[in-house]
């Protein structure tokens, strides 16, 4: 099959045509909490209405389960020993807080913010009723969960549609913290975590809000002090009327997924700044709970797409995940920076994307497809390598404001606005790029990481960039904005940059069978 490919020359020379037929693809985003956010367009109203049916058609199945069986009429028979009274007891617990969490998602104050929750809402407890045979049945571990956490019902929302989360409290991995920092006013709770050897998931309330112009900074350090090698990712929901508890606090989690070849260690430090509010909570992590729950399996399968080659090395599960080894070869003339559409899809056709990002001549990726999760078939899936020429060049003079050297014309200058960045990055020492004319598979992915940490400037000396970066983008048609910190001092001129990440990609269908049926 012949491959279809739109990789851009240097500027002023002739790229390769490029005709493509639109596809669906995953997008990729990079940065986090504290590096940047994206914002979208809002959908149209003929989308939000297929959305709102299909989160109702979802909210009256997982009633109609939930009306199933109930419990008194067995009981009234006296057909049940005790221990089964005790475990239907359970399950009418779980049950009310499954009620509970449906009616207060029929009762959001603004519609469309309502109906776009409520799906979520609805997937979270499909998920857990098809986890937990329909609700009829509750594991003795999912039981003692409810009664430990009475408000593990209200982070149900948080945990959506994630079998690997939901199998691992299943499996009774959920680990009961309940400790609280106060200070000032503001306080937060850590309700509970489910861990494994390569991801924490925390669950905590606070009366801590986030705004746009003061945003929350969370972090988590060792036992001594040291900032953990991980990233993070925030379940945040806005507070709001159908928040539990008090009004001016809200369930939260925050997701730390360790780097690869990094150990969770079992004692950090969970830390949370906001406006000079600095809360601290010391966590103690049990990993026997998931020791030995690991299943590896070599794949050793080489990928290539126009002499372009990329190695899928080995898979590997804990029960909150599964990572992907990846390796690039190093005669490679074109640097890969991703795959199109990537998907891992089992036997019934469910899919899960990854995370993390792809970094590095020997990637990893992660999936949240854990341990329990034992499908009959796994077969990874793609349409294609993002990827872009190596040994390219960006060349600036930022005191006139224009650009000397880049890729293509689809790069430029722009002047930073302030109402973007929302106070997030000092104006003054802001270096933005602006990338247009992306087609449909472009602007899927984020290009944040366009150029390197480190510059030249004008003298020849070597210069570290900021440790600041934003991306924003809104549709194919308005592109991206890439805003890149610089150092605080005057810097002769001109500055030069190696290229990172830039638009591109080759066209062809991918597929490695992880667990061959």
């Amino acid at each position: 099959m012949e491959d279809e490919r739109k990789v851009p020359g240097r500027k002023g020379e002739e790229g390769p045509a490029d005709g493509h037929e639109p596809a669906e693809a995953g997008a990729s985003s990079a940065g986090g909490r504290e590096s940047g956010r994206t914002t979208g367009a809002e959908p149209s109203e003929l989308a939000t209405d297929a959305r709102l049916s299909e989160a109702e058609h979802a909210e009256r199945a997982a009633d109609a389960r939930l009306s199933e069986a109930e419990p008194s009429e067995l009981v009234a028979d006296g057909r049940l020993s005790d221990a089964e009274h005790a475990e239907l007891a359970a399950d009418e617990r779980l049950r009310a807080a499954i009620r509970a969490g449906l009616e207060r998602g029929k009762r959001r104050s603004r519609p469309r913010r309502r109906r776009r929750l409520g799906l979520g809402l609805a997937a979270a407890l499909i998920s857990l009723l098809a986890l937990t045979a329909g609700a009829a049945k509750v594991s003795p571990a999912f039981a003692d969960a409810l009664r430990s956490v009475p408000s593990l019902s209200g982070f149900l929302r948080l945990i959506g549609e994630n079998p690997a989360l939901l199998s691992s409290i299943d499996r009774d991995l959920l680990q009961i913290v309940g400790r609280t920092a106060e200070k000032d006013g503001k306080w937060l709770t850590v309700e509970a975590l489910v861990a494994d050897e390569r991801r924490l998931v925390v669950f905590y309330r606070t009366n801590l809000q986030e705004f746009e112009s003061v945003p929350l900074r969370l972090s988590m350090l060792d036992g001594q002090g040291q900032v953990l090698s991980a990233g993070y990712s925030s379940g945040y929901t806005p507070p709001s009327s159908e928040s539990e508890g008090s009004e001016d606090s809200k369930p939260d989690m925050i997701d730390v997924q360790m780097s690869p070849g990094e150990r969770l260690p079992e004692q950090v430090l969970l830390r949370v700044n906001q406006a000079g509010v600095m809360l601290e909570v010391p966590l103690d992590i049990d990993l026997n709970k998931s020791a030995g729950l690991v299943r590896e399996f070599p794949l050793n399968r080489t990928l290539e797409i126009e002499g372009q080659k990329l190695i899928v090395v080995s898979a590997r599960q804990t029960p909150l995940q599964l990572e992907l080894k990846l390796r690039k070869d190093p005669a490679n003339t074109m640097e890969i920076q991703g795959l199109l559409n990537l998907r891992l899809t089992d036997e019934s056709g469910r899919e899960w994307r990854s995370t993390g990002g792809f970094l590095g001549d020997e990637p990893v990726l992660f999936f949240k497809n854990g341990y329990f999760q034992k499908p009959k078939r796994l077969t990874l899936q793609a349409d294609g390598f993002y990827l872009f020429a190596k040994g390219q060049q960006i060349v600036v003079d930022t005191e006139k404001r224009i650009m000397l050297e880049a890729p293509d014309d689809r790069l430029s200058m722009t002047a930073p606005d302030t109402s973007l960045l929302q106070g997030q990055l000092d104006v003054s020492n802001v270096l933005a790029f602006r990338l247009t004319g992306l087609d449909e598979r472009d602007s899927l992915y984020a290009y944040s990481l366009l150029v390197s940490s480190t510059f030249t400037d004008g003298s020849g000396t070597k210069r570290e960039a900021g440790t600041g970066r934003m991306i924003l983008h809104t549709n194919p048609t308005e592109g991206q904005t890439i805003f890149v910190e610089l150092p605080e001092e005057k810097l002769p001129q001109p500055l030069t940059f190696d290229v990172t990440s830039y638009p591109g990609y080759a066209l062809r269908p991918i597929e490695v069978e992880m667990l061959p049926d």
